[in-house]
């Protein structure tokens, strides 16, 4: 029979984080158990150094899936969403601008209350960083000859900076015949003009002389739906420096 009992006061502490961007995934190692159920994503900041106020180079997770059970180690498949943002802001792109801080209550131990988690106001560098190594895709575009405009969206942020418009070709329709090559474009601008680097949808301003081509274009002016793009390695990279995937018709 016990007589006196104390019970666990001590807040549990994170003692280091792993984020592999390329798989989503960020990795919590805490010095005790934790229970799951009160793991709150928003009190989690990932941010570019240990100490910023900088909203571009701070975020806060919006949403995320854990997978492991209660225990020291969580695991939390990131939404695409706070992925991405994290890309767009162009941090967390190595070890040395990748630090995490936590927000009081976060999470609980098992003892529940009142083991909140310490918060972490000054960031703790990352613990194992592993690197985006996917190539983007370009997943989606519209073209509207009225505006003179080629609006292009990818799956992930791209770099504005190195863009080489030249290396995208717009075709008729998919086939094997010589008319179906409408136009590789020769020039253009983003619009905005200072389109800045991390951006997913990317608006183009064709020239006036690929304008003009392609409305003389009786396929591409009178049958848009079918109209497709060709698309190189050399059009865009990501905030990594993976070269895009190639698009062939």
């Amino acid at each position: 029979l016990v007589r006196n009992y104390t019970g666990d006061a001590i807040p549990p502490h994170l003692s280091y984080f792993d984020l592999d961007v390329n798989a989503n995934r960020l990795v919590l190692v805490f010095d005790e158990p934790v229970d799951l159920s009160t793991l709150i994503m928003s009190r989690f900041t990932l941010q570019s150094k240990n100490i910023t106020s900088n909203p571009q180079q701070l975020y806060s997770l919006t949403s995320g899936v854990v997978y492991s059970a209660d225990s020291m180690i969580v695991m939390i498949n990131m939404s695409v969403t706070d992925v991405n943002a994290i890309k767009s802001r162009l941090f967390a792109t190595s070890a040395s601008n990748t630090y995490l801080v936590i927000a009081q209550n976060a999470v609980f131990d098992l003892a529940v209350v009142p083991n909140a988690i310490q918060a972490v106001t000054s960031g703790i560098p990352v613990n194992y960083y592993a690197p985006d190594t996917t190539p983007p895709l370009l997943t989606g575009f519209t073209l509207d000859l009225s505006l003179n405009a080629l609006v292009l969206t990818f799956n992930e942020p791209v770099r504005t900076s190195t863009f080489n418009i030249t290396g995208i070709s717009i075709l008729q329709y998919c086939g094997d015949d010589e008319m179906h090559t409408a136009l590789t474009l020769t020039g253009g601008s983003f619009h905005p003009a200072n389109l800045s680097d991390g951006a997913i949808i990317v608006p183009i301003v064709l020239t006036p002389y690929n304008v003009v081509y392609l409305k003389s274009v009786t396929l591409v002016t009178a049958v848009l739906s079918e109209v497709v793009l060709n698309i190189s390695t050399k059009v865009a990279e990501d905030i990594a420096l993976q070269k895009l995937q190639p698009l062939n018709c």
